[in-house]
């Protein structure tokens, strides 16, 4: 399987510690990203109601993006980003165990990827785009409950 899309760069990047919670993060997010971003979600065992909530708000326009999981092969959904969506992915998290939403999660704009979250949920850092100037990272890790340092 060839592996091209979009990535994210992490030697010029924010490097934030998990969240403390994931339904706050999700909640959150509406208020660092840009308008038109997209959300995109990697994993091999998606609720199905999940997947339905995600089919119905896929954009019109979307990116390919690097996949994470290169076997066995996963799905992948990609999301409009909006509070309302945003919103909903917090409650879900209610419900569901977070490999019932992904194992992997991106955020990318137009034409560059700006949030890397491999194996989500993990104690895997977050990886920030340096898009986002550090006023924006602290403020966001403050209603999170992460730390950041910057790679440069």
């Amino acid at each position: 399987m060839e592996n091209v899309g979009l990535m994210l760069d992490g030697s010029f990047a924010w490097y934030l510690t998990p969240p403390v919670e994931a339904k706050v993060y999700f909640r959150s997010l509406n208020s660092i990203l840009p308008p038109g971003c997209v959300l995109y979600f990697e994993g091999l065992s998606i609720a199905d109601n999940v997947v339905e909530f995600f089919r119905s708000k896929r954009p019109t326009k979307i990116q390919k993006v690097a996949i994470n999981t290169l076997w066995p092969e996963p799905a992948f959904y990609h999301v409009k980003a909006n509070e309302e969506n945003l919103e909903y992915l917090g409650k879900l998290l209610d419900d569901h165990t977070e490999d019932e939403i992904c194992d992997h999660f991106h955020i990318y704009d137009t034409d560059c990827m700006l949030v890397y979250w491999h194996d989500a949920f993990s104690d895997n850092q977050l990886v920030f785009s340096c898009r986002f100037d550090e006023e924006e990272i602290r403020r966001f890790c403050n209603l999170v409950g992460s730390e950041y340092h910057k790679e440069s």
